[in-house]
């Protein structure tokens, strides 16, 4: 009794409301009926309520109750494609559209870490009767069937444990950090924002053209990154905290870019026209075509205008240190910052 006690409780948080308004000016839905709605809707691999002697037709006339869906396994085992999780995302976690997909991975990656007792990552001790816990086991195993016939799928136990553990806590801005940190790691680098703009990439209509350029996709990405980096670590150690994205306006430009259509007017990091310019004066500038500015291609630059002083007082890049790892090489990443000062002063 306790145990379902506890249960309860735990389910009371889930269900606690966003607060605020719809669009009715009616009080917003809790979110554990937000993410029930999409189930119903959108779940596959539904199954009739424990110990429910209704045929199939009666059951899609009369909704489970509420405490019949908390005790039933078979709920929990209900799952969503990574094409259906987008109104999770977007409507549920307040996410950009194209975080679907790395957020529908990192459920899956921390879920299975969970129960592998592998990867570092701590297991949540929800105090629940065994009863619980067969149906988060139940969950998993029908996702690692699916997975024999197609994929690994979230279902509706995974994400009820993900949003217990990484998102109920804390507000929009930390929600952001730990999903695009790796687990475990205090702060975020530059490779963990890869897959968003890669994402970004593929799904915003205003990059489409780019899609048979992968070259100048790359550039793109990195860009962007070295720009968010540029303009967030201020400290430039090539690691963002928690409080340096809560001081920034990162959140808000993804956001943006998400909604709108125009990839050129979100000026903040994301400016295809930006970047262009970039790419463009970084190429004018390399005259030997091997990516990196060295001091004899800069000092060429406008009819040799640049001393030798001010070219090694550019290369001494006091006080950013370059970074000589990965596809961040030193010459590229100072060259494209001073570029991105440039752009982001110019807009």
């Amino acid at each position: 009794r306790e145990a379902k006690e506890r249960r309860g409780r735990m389910m009371a948080r889930l269900m606690g409301g966003s607060g605020g308004n719809n669009g009715d000016g009616g009080p917003l839905p809790c979110i554990r009926d937000q993410v029930r709605a999409i189930y119903d809707e959108l779940a596959l691999g539904a199954a009739p309520v424990v110990g429910s002697t209704k045929s199939a037709d009666e059951d899609d006339a009369e909704s489970p109750s509420d405490d019949a869906r908390d005790d039933d396994p078979a709920y929990a085992s209900r799952y969503l494609p990574v094409d259906a999780f987008v109104r999770i995302t977007k409507e549920v976690c307040q996410f950009p559209t194209f975080f679907n997909a790395p957020l529908y991975r990192r459920i899956l990656d921390l879920w299975n870490a969970k129960h592998s007792g592998g990867g570092g990552v701590p297991s949540l001790d929800l105090n629940v009767t065994e009863t619980t816990d067969s149906a988060d086991n139940n969950a998993g195993t029908n996702a690692a069937n699916t997975e024999e016939e197609g994929g690994e799928v979230v279902t509706y136990g995974m994400f009820e444990w993900y949003w217990t553990t990484e998102m109920e806590e804390y507000d929009a801005s930390e929600r952001f950090f730990r999903l695009i940190k790796q687990p475990g790691a205090e702060y975020i680098v530059r490779d963990d924002f890869l897959p968003y703009v890669q994402e970004l990439l593929k799904d915003h209509p205003g990059l489409e053209f780019l899609s048979n350029h992968a070259e100048f996709q790359e550039k793109y990405a990195i860009t962007v990154i070295t720009r968010i980096f540029y303009s967030v670590n201020r400290c430039h150690d090539g690691r963002i905290t928690s409080r340096q994205i809560r001081r920034s306006d990162l959140v808000a430009a993804f956001q943006l870019v998400d909604e709108e259509e125009d990839i050129n007017k979100v000026t903040r990091y994301f400016s295809y026209e930006h970047f262009y310019v970039l790419y463009c004066r970084f190429w004018e500038l390399d005259h030997d075509r091997d990516y990196r500015i060295t001091r004899e291609d800069l000092l060429k630059y406008g009819d040799h205008c640049l001393s030798h002083m001010i070219v090694d007082r550019i290369f001494d890049a006091a006080p950013r240190p370059f970074v000589e790892s990965g596809p961040w090489t030193g010459a590229e990443e100072g060259a494209e910052e001073g570029a991105a000062e440039g752009a982001a002063e110019a807009a």
